[in-house]
């Protein structure tokens, strides 16, 4: 069951905690800091708290049951039979996610399909 967005909310919030926590963990005395220090530090923080709300949002669209009713095979139009949902992963523009999808296959033609979405 996809979290609710009050849950996935707090979830996202812990996680940036943590990424901010580690931040703060690892600063630099001022006579040992330069800017370019900071603003590496705060680029990699800021990354794991973006690649965060990227695999959060896109696992709970992906636990969503939104399977679409009896699709067509593009081949031979014969009824496609739902197979579950499949797990892949993928890379964005903020890191590596799994999304599921709901996988269709065609019996007569062998051939499977997940549907745009």
């Amino acid at each position: 069951m996809p979290l609710t967005n009050d849950e996935l909310k707090a979830q996202m919030k812990a996680k940036a905690e943590v990424a901010i926590e580690k931040l703060m963990a690892e600063k630099k005395s001022p006579d040992e800091i330069k800017l370019s220090d900071i603003e590496q530090a705060v680029h990699e923080a800021g990354e794991t708290i973006k690649a965060n709300l990227t695999r959060g949002l896109v696992e709970q669209v992906s636990e969503e049951d939104v399977s679409v009713p009896g699709p067509v095979c593009p081949h031979c139009g014969q009824e496609m039979h739902y197979k579950g949902h499949k797990a892949k992963q993928l890379i964005t523009e903020t890191g590596e996610v799994t999304v599921k999808r709901a996988y269709y296959y065609c019996e007569t033609c062998r051939s499977g399909f997940f549907p745009p979405g």
